[in-house]
């Protein structure tokens, strides 16, 4: 079994020449992540000052074309698959990540926002879904072997105890039957 996301999996199927085309669009989307990381601008601020606005627009009419609207006081927006697209008044589009942030919906690295622009909101989703997955179940499975492993070293502390009470009974039983001798 591979360790494929469902996007690599995909990628994989398309003719060289549009895989080409992805990964160069996929690596810019890297790129523009880490260059908000290294400057510290927000991602939506990096995206509307290079004016991928109006591609997210696309996206988030794609989104509520087959998805309930709801209204907010200066917003609209729709969630599924674990990510909330919000269109503002103003026409800033912003995307969220609902299964992080507590309380409050995480705003999506620009990773995602080129990712979204570039295969829509339905792929976008399900990608933003499948790794945010992906890092809970690593994280319960680093816990689930620590645990293990704790559990495991109290195991042989036990068992190594009771090895050695064997032992002195072993030991009392062997006097015991000489010393009746």
């Amino acid at each position: 079994m591979t360790n494929k996301t469902p996007m690599e999996w995909m990628i994989e199927q398309l003719p060289d020449d549009v895989k080409s085309a992805m990964a160069q669009k996929l690596e810019v989307a890297k790129d523009m992540d880490s260059f908000c990381k290294r400057t510290g601008l927000t991602a939506d601020y990096y995206l509307i000052s290079k004016n991928y606005n109006e591609g997210l627009k696309k996206v988030f009419e794609e989104a509520v074309k087959t998805r309930p609207t709801f209204l907010h006081r200066d917003s609209r927006y729709t969630i599924d698959n674990g990510c909330k697209i919000e269109m503002y008044d103003d026409g800033k589009v912003k995307i969220y990540n609902t299964r992080t942030g507590g309380d409050f919906y995480e705003h999506v690295s620009p990773y995602y926002y080129k990712m979204f622009e570039e295969f829509g909101f339905e792929i976008g989703s399900m990608q933003l879904s499948v790794d945010t997955l992906s890092i809970a179940l690593k994280k319960i499975e680093s816990k689930t072997e620590k645990k293990f492993e704790i559990e495991r070293k109290n195991l042989k502390e036990k068992i190594d105890d009771y090895k050695d009470k064997i032992a002195i009974l072993k030991k009392r039983n062997h006097r015991g039957s000489t010393d009746e001798a």
